[in-house]
């Protein structure tokens, strides 16, 4: 089952394609001729193990073997709608298919692709004119308007239907006498206005939706018609340009030579960049998609082409192309963030200096968030483009950017955070600090040295840190730390500050360092070392273990005034719990 759905999704495949080259070249070029080959080589393959391939046709979808294999809104244009507007419910092709039938059928829809306002004839007139032997059709008299008797699940495949409805061969029944349906326009009765609405309102039992439209309901304003002008305008050269981007996207399919596909794909990179100047992100991103797959595609592709799709990206993702996207975010409604960020996702990591110079500090947080979103997502594929902004980048900016880079998950990733705890600037450092530490606690060791660092926000940071854990490893930096001197520790506030975070991640290890400083010094060190005094009560209260309080009422009792003195005022402290 599995193998013949996807025999089927190439033909579909080969199918449309034929469809779209048919409405965009003249009759007897090249590749229509190819379109037409690519599709009986594929339907070939299909009916030489299946013998017959069968569609059901529903308004908006094409269904086999009761799942739908294809869908297009229902409309003018799109192939299920254009079986389905002519009342065609079955369309089957068998074995022993020509080509010249295809060439034929083709030709066919091409004619009645569009309806005209006066159409000559219709589909199912044509083929049963064409007299196609292994294309057969079932047709259905049921109005093709009233949607609850044209309902999909009603569809019988391979039965003859009831009175007006084809057989499986593509011949109509008798539908029955022209005058057992009446005429919703006769003027035979009344006369005037009145009488013909009369007539066909109410003796034909017709919905109120099917009465006559009043001319002034519907007559427009001047500004509503010049509205309604730019609609029509705008929706021509939407269709107009999808039907050029089809034709270019089949073409990377069977373009062999290397210099026409280059060609293609320089056209891709105007057309990208236009669509990037009217803020089209939608299509900007199926054309991305489009060129990104044409290799998975069609495997056939000569190796150089994947090299020219790589550069082709390269230059998409470049500043010249993308140098519109900056004016074009700032004015883009919220709504439209989404699709933004799924066009954006689809670049290579050579947009990333573009997209950082994007963000600025007055940007709008969501328009923010999504860059550095999209940001960190293609650094996560290739973080060189943004190592190498590092080194050119003012101080403000790198700052976002190491911000970034400690959210990625590379081993390299801690050595270029490393080297910017060296940066001059003080707020890189603190980012850096601050990356290391988010990344891994054990990353203390490496940022521990700035805990002299001349800002104090630095200093602040890492001790901070050390108190939300009890670590050996953060209690021995902090013991080692405080063991010797340095012109930091001269510093009363720095030094207590040091003995707190000593008391929240040490232990008892640390407690007869402390019950040293309290209990060996001389009285004339009170003077000299008071805020040591103060820090080792601090820390031996912030310990809290039995050992540490008794530690602490020794010290209470000592002879030298200084020290009692010392005790007293350091339990004030209500930052220590």
């Amino acid at each position: 089952m599995q193998g013949a759905r996807q025999g089927v999704q190439n033909v579909l495949g080969s199918l449309l394609r034929a469809i779209k080259n048919h409405s965009l070249y003249p009759e007897g070029h090249d590749k229509l001729s190819k379109a037409v080959g690519r599709v009986y080589e594929d339907l070939n393959g299909y009916l030489k193990d299946h013998k017959v391939l069968s569609f059901e046709i529903g308004k908006d979808r094409l269904v086999f073997q009761g799942e739908t294999i294809y869908s297009a809104p229902a409309e003018q244009g799109n192939l299920p709608f254009i079986f389905f507007r002519d009342g065609i419910q079955t369309l089957e092709f068998s074995e022993g298919i020509e080509e010249t039938e295809l060439e034929a059928f083709f030709g066919i829809l091409d004619r009645h692709w569009i309806l005209a306002d006066e159409p000559e004839g219709d589909l199912v007139t044509a083929l049963w004119d064409a007299q196609l032997p292994h294309i057969r059709y079932v047709v259905s008299d049921v109005f093709w308007g009233s949607e609850s008797e044209m309902d999909l699940g009603a569809f019988s495949i391979g039965k003859n239907l009831k009175s007006g409805t084809a057989d499986s061969e593509g011949t109509v029944g008798d539908p029955g006498p022209v005058d057992a349906v009446p005429d919703p326009f006769d003027r035979g009765q009344g006369t005037g206005a009145d009488a013909k609405r009369s007539t066909f309102g109410s003796d034909l039992n017709l919905p109120e939706w099917m009465n006559p439209i009043e001319p002034e309901a519907v007559e427009l304003k001047p500004e509503e018609s010049e509205l309604l002008f730019s609609w029509v305008t705008q929706e021509e050269k939407k269709e107009s340009l999808n039907d050029f981007l089809n034709a270019l996207f089949d073409s990377l399919l069977e373009i062999h030579e290397t210099k026409d596909f280059e060609v293609v794909l320089d056209t891709f990179k105007s057309v990208f960049q236009g669509l990037i100047e009217r803020g089209e992100w939608d299509t900007a991103s199926t054309l991305l998609n489009e060129v990104g797959e044409a290799d998975r595609r069609n495997p056939d592709l000569p190796p150089e082409h994947q090299a020219l799709t790589e550069a082709f990206f390269k230059q998409v993702s470049s500043s010249p192309v993308l140098d519109a996207l900056e004016k074009r975010l700032l004015e883009a409604p919220q709504q439209q963030l989404k699709s933004i960020k799924k066009m954006l996702l689809l670049l290579t990591p050579d947009a990333i200096p573009t997209l950082c110079g994007l963000i600025t500090p007055n940007m709008d947080f969501g328009l923010r968030q999504m860059i550095t979103e999209v940001i960190e997502a293609l650094a996560s594929r290739d973080f060189r483009p943004l190592e190498a902004m590092l080194e050119s980048a003012e101080a403000t900016r790198i700052q976002r950017l190491v911000s970034i880079l400690g959210r990625l998950h590379d081993s390299k990733i801690d050595t270029i955070l490393e080297d910017l705890l060296r940066h001059p600037y003080p707020a890189v450092r603190r980012e850096a600090v601050t990356a290391l530490l988010r990344r891994d606690a054990e990353n203390i060791s490496k940022v521990f040295p700035l805990i002299e660092d001349e800002d104090e926000a630095i200093r602040r940071l890492i001790l901070g840190f050390m108190v939300r854990f009890r670590k050996t490893v953060f209690e021995d930096l902090m013991l080692r730390y405080l063991k010797t001197d340095s012109p930091m520790q001269a510093d009363h506030a720095h030094v207590l500050a040091c003995f707190k975070a000593l008391g929240f991640c040490g232990s008892s290890r640390s407690i007869p360092f402390l019950d040293q400083i309290l209990t060996k010094q001389k009285w004339t060190d009170l003077f000299r070392k008071k805020s040591r005094f103060q820090g080792a009560i601090l820390a031996l209260k912030a310990i809290g273990t039995q050992e540490a309080r008794e530690s602490l009422e020794k010290a209470g009792r000592s002879r030298i005034l200084g020290i009692r003195r010392a005790v007293a005022e350091a339990l004030k402290d209500r930052t220590v719990q």
